[in-house]
């Protein structure tokens, strides 16, 4: 995940695995809220999200593999 930290956007190049891709991506501020959810149905390399609506602050990104690991 880059840049880091930002004010604008992030890109997020997922870990490419043989048996799996990642299904969906969870941005989560430490409140327990749901910020941003995308979920996918195949391989993806490099996926760029707006962050430019969020408050400065840390958040939590929660990534989900089509074979369950997270």
């Amino acid at each position: 995940v880059y840049p880091n930290p930002t004010a604008e956007y992030i890109i997020v190049e997922p870990e490419i695995k043989e048996d799996a891709f990642l299904k969906k991506l969870t941005i989560i501020d430490l409140q327990g809220k749901v910020l941003l959810e995308k979920q996918f149905s195949s391989q993806v390399t490099k996926e760029t999200l707006d962050v430019y609506s969020f408050k400065n602050g840390s958040y939590i990104l929660h990534l989900n593999y089509s074979n369950n690991l997270k």
